[in-house]
């Protein structure tokens, strides 16, 4: 749990960094999960970044140990997937 709160916290300061100039930020996280806001038609790129950052913080952290990181863009939380 520990290495997954690192990596978690690592991802969000990357990702918030990445995501400014985009006019979006992390809206929340939830265990290992990020929520993000981007604005209308960055979504892709808002997705591209923030799952580079995610897969980033990972391979830091867990240097020996294959990474694999899925994301989703929709409407709301609700519609991830």
């Amino acid at each position: 749990q520990a290495s997954n709160a690192e990596i978690t916290k690592t991802a969000m300061v990357a990702a918030a960094r990445l995501l400014q100039p985009l006019g979006g930020r992390i809206l929340l996280n939830v265990y290992d999960e990020l929520v993000a806001l981007v604005p209308e038609g960055r979504e892709e790129e808002g997705l591209r970044r923030l799952v580079g950052a995610m897969t980033e913080a990972a391979k830091l952290l867990l240097v020996t140990v294959p990474v694999e990181v899925d994301g989703a863009w929709g409407d709301s939380w609700a519609c991830k997937g």
